[in-house]
């Protein structure tokens, strides 16, 4: 392995991630393989909070115990580290 890495550490809870090659955007936009361009670099989309499988179209709502409440006045928090690695 080649480069430099990260570690990414959960401060207080837990957090989902993706490490890709493309943006969201590149991901988002395009309709074929062959639309993604080559790219030499690892992107992180770190997410604090994750709604579950399922939903009112694709299958039942996740069970109340699973789910965060919020709302939009309520501001969502979460901390992680990112600690570079040898």
């Amino acid at each position: 392995m080649q480069g430099s890495f990260d570690l990414f550490s959960a401060v207080e809870s837990y957090f989902s991630f993706n490490a890709n090659h493309f943006t969201l955007g590149q991901l988002k936009n395009a309709k074929h393989i062959e639309d993604l361009p080559d790219t030499d670099t690892t992107f992180v989309a770190i997410d604090g909070f994750v709604r579950g499988t399922g939903s009112g179209s694709c299958g039942p709502i996740p069970p109340k115990e699973h789910q965060i409440k919020f709302g939009y006045t309520s501001a969502l928090n979460f901390s992680f580290e990112v600690e570079p690695v040898k």
